[in-house]
Order: structure tokens, then C-alpha cells, then sequence
């Protein structure tokens, strides 16, 4: 039902939905996952976390997620997991992977507990992706 609703909400010809374990730990405690990593920075600018009362097949979920997805490539919902689009799998698959390795980045980071060093420009004008 979720992706029969992205396919008729969007222009994508691949939908990839994903279980990523350190994306969803951060899903649980923010409303988008912005990367502080170079490559996930350029590529997802920041990621919308998407909160469903009952996040698992309802048509409801369905719809947000699709209306989500008209604006980016990928979103979180909430505590459970990623929804990309691409206009293949391995696109979509790329920014899943993309941002479970910038979320894993950025735990790596909070766990080193040093003072973050800003080198991006304009990071805080972004707005979708």
C-alpha cells in the first residue's frame, strides 16, 4: 500500500524502503536528520523524519510518506525506518546507504564527545533536499 502510494504520488520508478538501524536510533529523538558529514551533507542536505500514530501499513502512513516524498529523494519514519525514491533501485539504494552511513557518522561523533567543527557553508539555510 506504502508503495503503491509513493509510485502514484511521485515520479519515481524505484521505491526502496529500509530498516537502518542508526537512522531510525536518530529518527526517535529529532523531526530530520541533518548530516555532518561532506558527502551525505552535499548529497541529502537533511533528511525529514515522518511521525505516523501507526506506522505500518495504514493508509494514512501511505499518504504521508507519499505526500514526504514529493519534496525529497528519502525520508525516516519515525521508529521504523527509510523510504527513498530513484529512478532505479541502485539510485535509491544509493541514498539509503548514504544516509545510514551519515547517521553512523555522526553517532561516531557524539560518542567522541569533542566540540564540532562547522566547515560547511550555509548548512543551516537548507531546507529540503
Amino acid at each position: 500500500i506504502v508503495h503503491r502510494a509513493i509510485y502514484k504520488a511521485t515520479p519515481a520508478l524505484a521505491v526502496l524502503h529500509c530498516h537502518p538501524r542508526t537512522a531510525i536510533a536518530f529518527s526517535l529523538s529529532r523531526d530530520e536528520i541533518v548530516p555532518i558529514d561532506n558527502e551525505a551533507s552535499y548529497l541529502l542536505k537533511k533528511v525529514p523524519v515522518v511521525t505516523e500514530e501507526f506506522p505500518s501499513g495504514t493508509p494514512e502512513m501511505a499518504n504521508k510518506v507519499a505526500a514526504a516524498l514529493q519534496s525529497y529523494k528519502i525520508i525516516m519514519l519515525r521508529g521504523h525506518g527509510s523510504f527513498a525514491t530513484g529512478q532505479t533501485l541502485d539510485e535509491a539504494f544509493h541514498w539509503s546507504s548514504t544516509l545510514e552511513e551519515a547517521c553512523d557518522i555522526a553517532l561516531k561523533a557524539k560518542l567522541i564527545n569533542e566540540p564540532f567543527i562547522e566547515y560547511r557553508k550555509m548548512s543551516e539555510e537548507y531546507t529540503k533536499w
